[in-house]
């Protein structure tokens, strides 16, 4: 069986818990290098010492999807400390208000959409163009 992730760069948003650390450590565990991304750098330290503790290679990048610069500066350390960036999986999220519209505040629903949409949108935007120069991604 081929393995199509060994050596390549993948960054995680959100991998410092949840889904995205799994993936992180599973991804990882296949050969690639991982760029956990976070906005609580407790987790992603011990995200990275989980996978280098099971032989794997993980570069910690505390960085919040909601900010555009941060995203950015956090996909230039990946393609300089790995060489490049070959996949992004966007797995940063937050929970939005539960219950009746009227009980839930409006800020909540702000959050919910700077972080799991313009989030999402960040990251994109920060990976697409060295993606679209390699034409690879």
């Amino acid at each position: 069986m081929s393995n199509d992730l060994k050596d390549k760069s993948v960054l995680i948003t959100g991998a410092g818990r949840g889904i995205g650390k799994r993936l992180a450590l599973g991804l990882a565990q296949l050969g690639a290098r991982v760029g956990l991304l976070s906005r609580s750098q407790p987790e992603i330290d011990l995200a990275k010492l989980e996978i280098e503790q099971a032989g794997g290679n993980a570069l910690r990048l505390r960085a919040d999807v909601r900010d555009l610069e941060q995203m950015m500066a956090a996909a230039d350390r990946m393609r300089a400390v790995f060489g490049s960036l070959d996949v992004l999986v966007a797995a940063a999220g937050v929970l939005g208000p539960i219950g009746p519209l009227a009980g839930n505040k409006p800020k909540a629903w702000g959050e919910l959409i700077d972080v799991n949409l313009l989030g999402t949108i960040h990251s994109v935007r920060a990976v697409l163009p060295g993606m679209v120069e390699k034409r690879s991604g």
